[in-house]
């Protein structure tokens, strides 16, 4: 394919690739031959193009099959947001002059497949590829320094990132010391935290499509709020802060839980406190969470579609948040058993209550 537009010259197979040094455009492919319009969407409401972009739009087009953002000065940052669910974007290729892409900047852009980023990119915020689920390998410049928390969440797709911060397989990132992102599409088999790993960031592990061992080297001493989201694929944990090579506890938290092949799980006694989403999608029909237990975390069991009974056996209701529901999208449910001199202060407790019509009485 050759693109010209009378100045520059393009050739490329499949993403529009600008040919000389312009710092002032941003081209790109759509799914439906549509302008994209960026900076739109419940998202950005109230923010101008130029606090996006650090400079005004002069001009949106598409011609010859490619879009084109003029804009009246070099473009110096990809702002929170601002590719936001933008559904017709398919490739885009970005200037240098940007060194910071924004928090969620891509985020739900499903159509998404390639992306080209400046040279001189240093930082990449929260989500900025959240869900992109077209997305297959990314390719990050050697300036990124800086990526934060969740960045790639949940990119169904995404197999590998090439980049000087991953390792030698492509399929982990890893800045400063901290577990970034581990790539879904791991092989069956042992996946090690490579030693060195100080810090294991949110959502670093999570839906592994193959059924997987992790190994947590003893370098570790911090985990995020939550690390192992939706184990149904992981069959053991080894190494430090691992109990039984079921459950990773740290600090009285249970931070992990290989549930694979399972059809009953049991919380261990001693723990206080559950991470976010650790058991997201699994598939077990029974949890019994122990009499340790003081608190809940939020979509705890969220769309466990197969979760019929769950047994806790705390007298005082571990603490649940009012704002929202450990067994949403959890349709089977049927049977909330608890002690029985503490099933009235469980009816009445705060998140606990919306299930009240399934709490019952049980000795334990």
């Amino acid at each position: 394919l050759v693109i010209s537009d009378g100045n520059n010259s393009v050739t490329s197979d499949y993403i529009p690739m600008i040919a000389k040094e312009v710092t002032n455009e941003i081209w790109y492919t759509s799914t439906d031959g549509n302008i994209v319009t960026p900076y739109s969407g419940e998202r950005n409401d109230f923010r101008s193009v130029e606090s996006l972009f650090g400079a005004n739009l002069v001009s949106n087009t598409y011609k010859n099959g490619v879009g084109k953002l003029v804009f009246d000065a070099t473009i110096t940052l990809v702002g929170e947001a601002a590719f936001y669910r933008i559904d017709n974007l398919e490739t885009i290729t970005l200037p240098n002059g940007i060194k910071q892409l924004g928090g969620c900047v891509f985020a739900y852009t499903n159509h998404l497949r390639t992306i080209k980023l400046p040279a001189c990119l240093e930082e990449i915020y929260r989500e900025a590829f959240h869900q992109c689920n077209a997305i297959t390998e990314l390719t990050l410049p050697d300036s990124v320094t800086k990526i934060a928390a969740e960045a790639f969440y949940n990119c169904s797709k995404l197999e590998y990132i090439y980049s000087k911060l991953s390792t030698p397989d492509n399929m982990t990132v890893i800045v400063d010391e901290t577990l970034r992102w581990v790539s879904r599409h791991y092989p069956a088999g042992d996946y090690k935290i490579p030693e060195g790993v100080k810090t294991i960031g949110q959502f670093a592990i999570g839906y592994p499509n193959n059924v997987i061992t992790v190994t947590i080297p003893e370098s570790v001493d911090t985990f995020a709020n939550y690390i192992f989201v939706g184990a149904n694929n992981i069959s053991a944990f080894y190494g430090k802060y691992t109990v039984d090579n079921r459950h990773v506890i740290k600090d009285d938290i249970l931070y992990g839980a290989a549930v694979h092949g399972l059809t009953e799980y049991e919380i261990p006694e001693g723990v206080k406190g559950v991470a976010y989403k650790i058991f997201h999608f699994c598939t077990f029909t029974k949890a019994t969470l122990p009499a340790s237990l003081e608190s809940v975390s939020n979509q705890m069991f969220r769309n466990c579609d197969k979760l019929r009974e769950v047994y806790c056996k705390a007298i005082v209701p571990p603490a649940y948040g009012a704002d929202y529901d450990i067994f949403a999208g959890c349709a089977k449910i049927s049977t909330i058993y608890v002690p029985r001199a503490s099933v009235e202060e469980y009816k009445a407790a705060t998140g606990w209550s919306q299930h009240a019509d399934k709490i019952v009485g049980y000795d334990f």
